[in-house]
């Protein structure tokens, strides 16, 4: 199966972080066919890009005539994209494959064949009852198996590192 891996811009913040690792895990799990695409001049961060291009095949994009060639060109299979869930993006009309959507932010527009929150807190704000699928996480390579132990922190406490958005701050 090929899967298309859409980003409306490339960074190196969360939303385009958890995209490149369902797409490593698209490959290493499921053993399907990766490929990201990005809108034309949506490229933000240079060295994300070059990083990315050395372990998938990326295009870029500037019609919608444009991207339905990509998906054509390729025989992509299903569209993937993280978003806030808000509204369709008028790229995918007619797409003519399934369009999975990721919803971020809200569960408050329902849109393609494929529509899912990041976390059950979404249904119960929006009251909606849509399966969940939790980001994915990245195992994280240590010398040591607790983090704790690593950074010298009492191990009587709950610690939550990083936010969703940028600017966030580790707490205790």
């Amino acid at each position: 199966m090929n899967i298309l891996f859409h980003s409306n811009q490339l960074c190196e913040r969360g939303t385009e972080t958890a995209l490149f690792d369902y797409a490593i895990g698209n490959e290493n799990i499921l053993h399907n066919k990766s490929f990201i695409v990005i809108p034309d001049g949506k490229i933000l961060c240079k060295e994300r890009y070059e990083s990315w291009q050395r372990r998938f095949e990326i295009f870029t994009y500037k019609t919608k005539e444009d991207l339905h060639s990509i998906i054509e060109d390729n025989s992509i299979d299903l569209l993937y994209e993280i978003e806030a869930g808000d509204q369709l993006n008028p790229v995918y009309e007619d797409i003519g494959i399934p369009l999975f959507v990721h919803a971020v932010f809200t569960t408050s527009c329902r849109h393609g064949d494929f529509y899912v929150p990041i976390h059950s807190f979404l249904n119960k704000k929006f009251n909606t009852a849509y399966p969940v699928l939790p980001h994915i996480c990245r195992k994280r390579e240590t010398t040591s198996d607790k983090i704790e132990v690593e950074l010298s922190l009492p191990n009587d406490r709950i610690y939550t590192y990083g936010c969703i958005g940028g600017g966030g701050k580790a707490s205790a």
